[in-house]
């Protein structure tokens, strides 16, 4: 069996892969977390971890 997994720290990119009833989990690492915390940062959005998972 195949298992389709997304490897993204990007919230939107996932909520878009599970839209699609296709994804079965996600993988990440530190050097991704950090790229899109510095990218929501850069761009003045909440990186509080409580604002993260918001409407999640």
């Amino acid at each position: 069996m195949v298992k389709l997994l997304i490897d993204t720290a990007d919230l939107d990119a996932i909520a878009k892969a599970k839209e699609t009833g296709l994804l079965d989990g996600v993988t990440t690492n530190p050097s991704l977390v950090k790229a899109q915390m510095q990218k929501m940062a850069k761009a003045g959005e909440d990186t509080s971890l409580s604002n993260l998972w918001k409407g999640r």
